[in-house]
Formats: structure tokens, C-alpha cells, sequence
């Protein structure tokens, strides 16, 4: 059987009833009904039970399933991660499903979920691949359908998650940090003040540039100074004065 992805996305928030969270996905921009797949009648209906929502000129496309219990959803189109659109979600047990739609490709995916809020944000999928015929299926065994996860929010700035475990081939994991770098500067006639290291944001920290002091060792006319931990690449800066 070939197997190749095909997903729907489901997003959930369990939240106290006071509680507020967000979530963003890149396909929040395009808006508006695509008849006869969603109109206004779909959104008289979510609000006949109990859905506090916006008119379907406001729903980002493909993004129209509501379920679970009944809660407010509405999509600001500012705010966002890249200050664009995004989904907000209050209530207990509220899911917002979107709907990926595209053919199938000899491809893998990698599904990247920005959040903020208090709660619990869960994630399903459903998985579809080919038969030996070439018919699309839906998958459900082990091994074969990607699994969900459930993540505990509690950040007031977007923070990056990857929900789904590697479950597929050849697919690319992140590099562990690096530790154990140690690096030194000669002063010659210079006095050294401050050793500061910064690197980008970890997918898993907020999105913001880590900078912290480090503190040097002067050994022999030398400033040594031991790397912080990092991924892919970071930057050490010394700063000197001359001696008077």
C-alpha cells in the first residue's frame, strides 16, 4: 500500500469559560464563503447552537468546522505571529477544524503550530493515503496514521510547537543543541569589559533573540569563554577597552 499524507487539522482548546488563547495557522489569510461549501446559512447555523461567531465574510477559507462544545471564535487579521491573521478560541472543549483539501504528493510535511493563551491546546489529524489501486484512504492503523497531541499554553507571546511526532520516513529532526564549545579572544593591550553570547529562538521558546553575559577566564593574555548551548549557528562578542 502507498502511503502519503493527506491531513485535516483539528484544533481544540480546553479552557476555564473565562479564559482566552490563540492559535495561528499560514492559511489564515484568504477569507470569505466558497459556496456551496460554506455560506452565511453554515454560520445561522453554528450560532442556532450556541457558537458565538463572526459572518462568513470574516472565516478564513477552508478553516468552517466547529465542534465539540459550544464556545466564541473569531479571526483577527492582526496580531498574528507575523502581525497577520489568526484564530482565537475561548471556552471548554472548543475545535476548530481546517480542511487541507490538496492532492496527494510524493512529499513528506512538517506541520508547525504557533500559540498563545492559558489552556490546553489539542491536535488531531486525519490521515488519508493510496491502496495498491490507487484508491484514497483513510488510515487508522499504527504506524501508519499520524498521531495527535495535547500541549499544555501558558505564554502571552506566540510560542512554536511541532505537534506531531516522527512518524513518517527520511523525515529531518532537529539537531540537539550543541554544548561543550569553548572559544578565546587575545587581548594583546586591550582590556576586556563584557563577553556576551546570542542565538536565535529554539522552535519550542518564544519567538524573541536570546542573549545572555558569559563570563570569561583570563588565562596567559587570553579571554576564554565557554559557548552556551545553541542550534545551527550563534554569536559571541567581546567587548574591550583600551588600557590607559
Amino acid at each position: 500500500m502507498k502511503i502519503e499524507t493527506f491531513l485535516m487539522l483539528v484544533l481544540s482548546l480546553a479552557l476555564p469559560a473565562t479564559a482566552v488563547a490563540q492559535v495561528r495557522n499560514s492559511g489564515f489569510g484568504a477569507r470569505g464563503p466558497v459556496p456551496p461549501y460554506f455560506t452565511q446559512a453554515n454560520v445561522e447555523n453554528f450560532r442556532k447552537s450556541g457558537w458565538r461567531c463572526p459572518d462568513a465574510a470574516e472565516w478564513p477559507q477552508w478553516w468552517w468546522g466547529l465542534y465539540g462544545n459550544a464556545g466564541t471564535v473569531d479571526f483577527p487579521r492582526t496580531g498574528g505571529v507575523q502581525a497577520d491573521g489568526y484564530a482565537k478560541l475561548v471556552g471548554t472543549g472548543a475545535y476548530l477544524a481546517g480542511y487541507h483539501g490538496l492532492k496527494l504528493e510524493e512529499r513528506n510535511y512538517v506541520y508547525t503550530i504557533w500559540a498563545r493563551g492559558k489552556g490546553r491546546l489539542n491536535l488531531r489529524v486525519l490521515s488519508y493515503g493510496q491502496d495498491d489501486a490507487g484508491k484514497t484512504i483513510q488510515l487508522v492503523k499504527p504506524g501508519e496514521a499520524a498521531e495527535g497531541k495535547s500541549i499544555a499554553v501558558n505564554s502571552g507571546k506566540w510560542v512554536r510547537y511541532r505537534p506531531f511526532e516522527k512518524w513518517d520516513t527520511d523525515w529531518v529532526d532537529e539537531p540537539a543543541p550543541l554544548a561543550g564549545v569553548t572559544i578565546a579572544a587575545v587581548l594583546g593591550a586591550a582590556k576586556l569589559k563584557t563577553t556576551q553570547a546570542c542565538r536565535p529562538y529554539h522552535f519550542e521558546e518564544p519567538q524573541q533573540t536570546v542573549q545572555i553575559v558569559v563570563e570569561a577566564r583570563i588565562r596567559d593574555g587570553r579571554a576564554e569563554v565557554s559557548v552556551p548551548a545553541f542550534r545551527y549557528h550563534t554569536m559571541v562578542v567581546f567587548r574591550f577597552a583600551r588600557r590607559p
